[in-house]
């Protein structure tokens, strides 16, 4: 096959997948190989980047998905507004923000930003695979440390957790004081401390 057919075709098969695809499946597919596979995928992101469409190509490790381009995101959640608000409550979605902006991050800390008990959002996300575990905090009780997954990335249409709107600021605009509160609560918390409902 000829690069513009087979452009088109990996530009077809991101489309038809939705879910991000392996780079081995994509030269599987195309008949091809890895490294050729990720040429032709930074051709087709490039021709995309170069005519600003509405749709990117996005490549995460070792994965590959067709997203919404970040600047056009305020359009497509007013779009699915509702059906994002059915599927996932705002505690879930306060949740979400906290891990994003200040991960890695216990459960204790996030509480103590939030004020409530935050295990069944935890739970929700961690089903979801919007986020994991990300081993434990070296302080009495060894919390679990939380943080977002390739997952979130690829749906929040971004490279990586830098590239999140005012990420700098907003991840050191948390009050130490609530941190604090949670380091204490983090130690008096059992050692082999799970997430629970």
């Amino acid at each position: 096959m000829e690069d513009r057919f087979k452009i088109n075709a990996l530009e077809a098969l991101l489309f038809a997948a939705g879910d991000p695809l392996e780079m081995e499946s994509i030269a599987a597919i195309l008949q091809t190989n890895v490294s050729e596979a990720h040429r032709l995928t930074e051709q087709l992101a490039q021709e995309y980047d170069y005519a600003m469409r509405g749709m990117q190509i996005m490549q995460v490790g070792k994965k590959v998905q067709m997203t919404t381009r970040a600047q056009y995101f305020d359009y497509v959640q007013e779009l699915f507004q509702e059906y994002i608000s059915s599927k996932m409550s705002q505690a879930a979605l306060e949740t979400l923000a906290i891990i994003a902006y200040r991960q890695p991050v216990t459960r204790p800390e996030i509480e103590a930003i939030r004020g409530v008990n935050s295990s069944s959002s935890v739970r929700n996300l961690l089903d979801r695979g919007l986020i994991a575990e990300a081993g434990r905090k070296e302080v009495i009780g060894r919390p679990v440390l939380f943080e977002t997954t390739e997952r979130f990335l690829m749906l929040s249409g971004v490279e990586s957790i830098e590239n999140l709107p005012e990420y700098e600021a907003l991840s050191q605009q948390t009050d130490p004081a609530l941190f604090a509160a949670a380091q204490e609560q983090s130690e008096n918390e059992p050692t082999d401390e799970d997430v629970e409902e």
